[in-house]
């Protein structure tokens, strides 16, 4: 994780899944790119500022790592 910033807790209901090591953290990000991606769009287009630059900066590693900056 990055440092300075402090996660907040997961919303009631919500599924969090463990990830074990670096293979399963990409395998993750691999499934979920297309709904970060998203989700930071339609962040953006409905004025939530913090999610619309959080989102794409915590993803910033993995698509340029993996070749999908321009997704």
């Amino acid at each position: 994780m990055h440092q300075g910033i402090i996660p907040a807790p997961p919303a009631s209901g919500a599924l969090v899944e463990a990830v074990d090591g670096l293979a399963e953290a990409n395998a993750w990000f691999a499934r979920e790119r297309p709904n970060l991606v998203a989700a930071a769009a339609d962040a953006a287009a409905h004025g939530l500022d913090t999610y619309s630059w959080q989102l794409p900066w915590m993803l910033t590693t993995h698509l340029y790592r993996y070749g999908h900056w321009e997704t």
